[in-house]
């Protein structure tokens, strides 16, 4: 990674020639709003909890993230509850609800099984009346793949480099370290 807002990942050929890593995918991130404030169908989401879900090749994530201002008095997202399911297993209701109890929230869902995770938000759509934003194509995403391949990298790959770049300092470069089943 270099300090010109580039994260470094371990998927895909890299063009630039500063990072000497053969297989590193380069992402020039332009600057994103806070997870829990983001556009969503025209309206603007600010401060609610959210409930994340990863769908994977072998398990399904679930993370229920609330809104805590932090000491310098920005909020951010804080994972209060997380659950791993397998694959097969139906999602679990009873959890979820008491994690979210009545309040209002958000609900997004991505991974690398676009099968799957069709299938949950359907469920999560039918089951709980929300309509969960999955987020499909990369040119709506904040960010530059600039790697000879871009439609190889997943997602899952691309929505880190996003967390990662609204957490990070403007000015200081980071890294993303993920790893999966595939």
């Amino acid at each position: 990674s270099s300090s010109n807002g580039q994260l470094a990942t371990d998927n895909g050929h890299h063009r630039d020639s500063r990072t000497t890593r053969a297989n590193t995918l380069s992402l020039r991130v332009r600057p994103v709003r806070p997870m829990l404030v983001q556009e969503k169908q025209g309206k603007v989401i600010e401060n609610r909890p959210l409930l994340a879900v990863d769908v994977g090749n072998s398990r399904i994530k679930y993370g229920w993230f609330v809104p805590e201002r932090t000491a310098t008095g920005r909020v951010w997202p804080h994972c209060s509850d997380f659950l791993a399911t397998p694959l097969a297993a139906p999602v679990p209701w009873e959890t979820l609800r008491s994690w979210s109890g009545d309040d209002a929230f958000e609900v997004v869902a991505a991974g690398s099984n676009p099968a799957v995770v069709d299938e949950t938000a359907s469920q999560i759509r039918s089951k709980n009346q929300r309509s969960p934003w999955v987020p499909r194509e990369r040119s709506g995403l904040p960010l530059v793949i600039d790697v000879e391949l871009p439609e190889r990298v997943g997602l899952d790959r691309l929505l880190n480099a996003i967390a990662v770049n609204v957490l990070r300092p403007a000015d200081q470069p980071a890294i993303v370290i993920d790893s999966g089943t595939a």
